[in-house]
């Protein structure tokens, strides 16, 4: 998932069907396969439903969240708002009120840092015309229910570099970070792309 491997669905199938994993009350495990289904686009895939649901069932509990590292919430958030956008009718329980609150702290210390090669090509747009924010939230665009999923704050991890909103153009700034060594890009890359599209 983090390589941005999605073309196979047997080993992912497979993974899903795996009888341990889904007895494991391992938070960090949990957090792990829910968020590489997430990320690959592979919550549709034969035999994840019954899985994702079952370990969300077991992670989305107060006290299974009273002791969750922050990258564990983080990543947990990450696979609910995608699950809600790519595969609706899960219908997952809603975040606990407790995972929200935790949320929101998290995402008010993790604020997303605008390099200075992002601001060099914001300086370069406009002066070519192109009139734009930066860092904005996707779901700003939307007038649906999925506007509502996301966690105060939480909107930095999907945020588009540079958005004219009154004319609906979104333009893309991936660094270096966003690609692997090979080339290509990374799983979360690919995801955003995906979701963004």
């Amino acid at each position: 998932a983090r390589n941005g491997e999605t073309n196979h669905t047997p080993l992912f199938s497979a993974v899903a069907s795996f009888p341990p994993l889904s007895q494991t009350v391992n938070l960090q495990t949990i957090s792990n396969v829910l968020w590489a289904y997430a990320i690959s686009g592979k919550l549709r895939s034969p035999g994840v439903a019954d899985l994702v649901t079952n370990l969300w069932g077991k992670v989305s509990t107060a006290n299974a969240l009273a002791t969750a590292a922050n990258s564990d919430l983080l990543q947990l958030d990450h696979f609910y708002v995608l699950s809600r956008i790519e595969a609706p009718e899960l219908q997952l329980a809603e975040r606990s009120q407790e995972m929200v609150e935790r949320l929101t702290s998290i995402y008010e210390n993790e604020k997303n840092v605008i390099s200075t090669s992002q601001r060099a090509v914001s300086t370069v747009l406009r002066e070519v015309g192109f009139q734009h924010s930066m860092e904005v939230s996707p779901f700003a665009f939307r007038e649906d229910e999925i506007k509502n999923v996301v966690v105060q704050g939480g909107e930095d991890w999907m945020a588009i570099d540079y958005a004219n909103k009154e004319r609906r153009m979104a333009i893309e700034f991936n660094g270096p970070s966003h690609y692997l060594w090979g080339g290509g890009e990374d799983g979360n890359t690919k995801a955003k792309r995906r979701v963004l599209r």
